[in-house]
């Protein structure tokens, strides 16, 4: 009943709190209208996307998990379309609803790294990004 409710709030308030510490090592860069967050290498909570959507106006994140390298739009954002990398990124999935592009993920991890041509690092990734979408479109 109410006890598991106030359980479950008092542990998503503990998890924002982690997370909120987590974000000062987090790099945040404006990518023309949008925000986008280089998660450090290491393990960051899963809570940390939620804090930097919510409290930082952040898009989405660039994430780095060993061979594992992409970029996710967070869930109520619909911007940046990330179908706009394919082209860049042969050989990555990138999801058809524009919200994915990755080489690697937990459902798939990669045991090798990203084609050769293709970002090597999140900041590589992130140099792409601007690239693509930090030039306005006429």
């Amino acid at each position: 009943g109410m006890g598991r409710i106030v359980r479950g709030l008092n542990l998503l308030h503990a998890a924002r709190i982690l997370a909120r510490e987590h974000v000062a090592r987090v790099r945040i860069e404006r990518i023309g209208d949008w925000r986008i967050a280089l998660l450090p290498p290491d393990e960051v909570p899963a809570s940390i996307g939620i804090v930097l959507n919510e409290e930082h106006d952040v898009s989405a994140e660039i994430y780095r998990d060993g061979h594992n390298l992409g970029v996710r739009r967070y869930p109520d954002r619909s911007a940046p379309d990330l179908r706009r990398l394919a082209s860049h990124v042969p050989g990555w999935f990138v999801h058809s609803a524009g919200f994915l592009a990755c080489w690697g993920n937990n459902a798939s991890p990669e045991t090798t790294p990203p084609p050769r041509g293709t970002p090597q690092s999140g900041e590589e990734l992130l140099v792409l990004l601007k690239e693509i979408y930090g030039r306005q479109v006429p």
